[in-house]
């Protein structure tokens, strides 16, 4: 059963891991301005940020999954496409600006595309488009001092202001999904308490997207309870 001590929790534990990512982030424009000019610089602590929020992104993912079906059991970014996808397609709409540079506006997960596709054997493969930031955060993690193809640098410096970026959007965004489904079931008074302070406790985001295409589930369970 999902209650106000769901939302508290929730917010105890993930909400506030999530604000030390952002904090982490934000200390690093005292060397280097948030402008597009810098989009391309790269770092350590840049590599070290990408790996927590895409470390962290992945359990929440599979925490919005289990939250839309209880009986989820994928483990994988295409499992997790799938069934966000199916729930709500406008969730690839949502999108951010930086608080500080308004003209910066951030949608993560606008490349995220799945298909099914029947292979010989009649089993259905899923095939996804996944958002190049994610892709190179794969590439960091097993293939750092490879050569990219395409642009003959090594995966490493793609540990860049930009990717760290949109992959804490996408990680506020989905908190933002989880927070919006959970407050479905408790009192809307609690739900603009907890909505509120989310929105207002961000110092990167102005998280003044639309979040469409939310059903309530009946008989949903936290996964986090």
């Amino acid at each position: 059963m999902i209650t106000s001590a769901t939302l508290f929790n929730f917010q105890r534990q993930y909400c506030a891991y999530y604000r030390t990512l952002e904090e982490d982030f934000v200390a690093t424009e005292k060397y280097l301005t948030v402008n597009k000019d810098n989009f391309s610089a790269y770092s350590n602590e840049f590599v070290k940020l990408l790996q927590a929020t895409c470390s962290e992104l992945d359990v929440m993912l599979k925490g919005l999954c289990r939250l839309i079906d209880p009986k989820f059991k994928g483990e994988t970014i295409n499992t997790y496409c799938k069934c966000i996808l199916d729930s709500n397609p406008h969730f690839v709409r949502a999108n951010v600006s930086l608080i500080r540079v308004q003209e910066i506006m951030l949608a993560p997960w606008g490349e995220w595309h799945c298909t099914e596709k029947s292979v010989t054997n009649g089993k259905v493969v899923i095939e996804v488009d996944n958002p190049n930031w994610w892709t190179m955060y794969n590439k960091i993690k097993h293939d750092r001092t490879k050569v990219c193809p395409s642009s003959k640098k090594p995966y490493y410096k793609y540990a860049n202001q930009e990717n760290v970026l949109n992959a804490l959007a996408a990680l506020y965004i989905v908190i933002s999904y989880i927070l919006h489904m959970l407050c479905q079931y408790i009192r809307q008074e609690d739900a603009s308490h907890f909505l509120t302070e989310w929105y207002t406790g961000s110092k990167l985001f102005n998280g003044g997207f639309a979040v469409t295409g939310i059903s309530k589930i009946p008989n949903a369970t936290s996964p986090w309870d």
